[in-house]
């Protein structure tokens, strides 16, 4: 079974904090709570998605989300 990975929304001086657990650095930092719960949410399911797409041996995603390229897929589709 893949390990479990957990995002958490935190406040910060100028807006709020999504950091990964046991993370050093904050994934990305936000104006409002709920731009930071958004993208944690988005975070977490793309997490979903490299856990199968590794375990089914799929290499290449279609998709822009870069996301995917720093997880190590190669990516089918450029940013507009």
């Amino acid at each position: 079974m893949a390990k479990r990975t957990t995002y958490y929304v935190l406040p910060r001086k100028k807006g709020w904090a999504v950091k990964r657990q046991g993370a050093c650095r904050a994934s990305g930092i936000f104006r409002t709570k709920r731009e930071a719960v958004r993208q944690a949410r988005r975070f977490a399911e793309n997490c979903i998605s490299f856990v199968v797409m590794q375990d089914q041996g799929i290499t290449e995603a279609l998709t822009t989300d870069d996301y995917f390229r720093q997880a190590g897929f190669t990516v089918l589709l450029s940013p507009r």
